[in-house]
């Protein structure tokens, strides 16, 4: 089994929605469907934590 590192700025793109490169796309329906892993640094969630809130800021996204 293919095992990837996810990067935080692909883990944002799927949580908004964005346009992701075809490969991202790839990994992440083969994660999906369980025919790979993806591994995560301990400090994703920071990272993507960071990204959301500038968005916010920014006005990007709303609630």
């Amino acid at each position: 089994m293919k095992v990837y590192v996810l990067d935080a700025s692909v883990a944002t793109g799927f949580l908004l929605v964005e346009d992701l490169s075809e490969k991202a796309e790839l990994i992440w329906g083969g994660f999906l469907r369980g025919k790979q892993d993806l591994l995560s640094p301990e400090l994703l969630v920071y990272e993507v934590g960071k990204t959301l809130w500038k968005s916010i800021k920014k006005g990007f996204i709303g609630f």
